[in-house]
């Protein structure tokens, strides 16, 4: 949960917040200029002291943080930092990042197909429920694109099934109890390589 401090100040001050349940410092900061200012701090009451650059100080014990509720955006959780081909999914290719973008890779079979599969890497979706995904490729074409979850079967996708997505789009997304997301897909059936340079979503991170 988030809890802040404000005040104002008519000064550059080092704020400095203590935990009254240790008195251990749990912020130090030098904020510039004049006016309202916040510090994001855990819950529990603090003791806070401003001091000037001149050396004159003000402080105030007993201070409760007030409660700041999280507030949705747009997130980007696109490059291989927060996604890994999704291998071991019984698919003949599944593309690859290179160094700036995810690029399909064409079926080893011969065929025109060209695929996308990827899958959540580390812990950002556990937990995570965006409200709406939009995603950004360098095709000129709609696309169809998928978002699976751990329970789905291939071909029946419970997040986002979309037959002809364009990019850039802003598409509501669907979930059911324990749903975390497990797969991204786009295959181009049959169609050309393409790459996809931006995957968001608009939510609150975990």
């Amino acid at each position: 949960m988030a809890y802040k401090i404000s005040g104002t100040k008519n000064a550059t001050s080092r704020i400095i917040v203590m935990k009254e349940s240790d008195w251990s410092i749990e912020s130090n900061t030098i904020i510039s200029g004049t006016g309202a200012y916040e510090i994001e701090v855990i819950d529990g009451a603090k003791t806070v002291l401003a001091e000037s650059t001149s050396g004159e100080t003000l402080g105030y014990g007993n201070v409760s943080p007030i409660y700041s509720a999280p507030v949705a955006s747009w997130l980007t959780y696109f490059d291989d930092t927060y996604w890994e081909p999704a291998t071991g999914m019984g698919l003949p290719q599944t593309g690859h990042w290179d160094g700036s973008k995810w690029v399909a890779d064409q079926d080893t079979g011969g065929s025109n197909y060209w695929y996308l599969v990827i899958r959540p890497k580390g812990s950002w979706a556990t937990g995570f429920r965006p409200t709406t995904i939009r995603t950004y490729f360098n095709l000129e074409t709609v696309l169809p694109l998928q978002v699976y979850s751990a329970s789905d079967s291939p071909g029946v996708p419970s997040i986002i099934d979309i037959a002809d997505y364009t990019e850039g789009t802003e598409s509501a997304m669907g979930w059911t109890a324990g749903a975390d997301i497990a797969a991204y897909w786009i295959v181009a059936v049959p169609g050309a390589q393409f790459e996809v340079t931006n995957i968001e979503f608009y939510g609150i991170p975990v």
